[in-house]
């Protein structure tokens, strides 16, 4: 059962091993402020699920895509500085330009 336990809510994992599940189950004073995260039925829905085998063809396109992904992300932040240091030079302009009206 995946939990969230104490003050900080700190992940963690037990396998049925570790705890016996249900409700007839008491629970020690170290788990009485548990909280149930997921149920059984959607932990065997989880298990449930495969990973897609890719051929060599769609791995390719899928890291060719995730390379321009990567490189448009680089461009746009490149991009977002060049127009945070434009947006600076012209509010410098601006009041250069304000302080210069007020001494005439």
């Amino acid at each position: 059962m995946w939990t969230a336990r104490g003050p900080f809510r700190r992940d963690r994992w037990s396998s049925e091993d570790e705890e016996a599940a249900g409700p007839s189950q008491a629970l020690s004073p170290l788990l009485s402020d548990t909280h149930k995260i997921v149920s059984e039925g959607e932990l065997d829905q989880l298990a449930q699920i495969r990973p897609l085998i890719f051929n060599f063809h769609e791995q390719t396109a899928i890291k060719h895509c995730l390379k321009m992904l990567e490189k448009k992300t680089t461009a746009y932040d490149i991009m977002q500085e060049f127009m945070m240091i434009q947006h600076a030079f012209l509010l410098e302009k601006a009041r250069s330009t304000s302080m210069l009206v007020i001494l005439e």
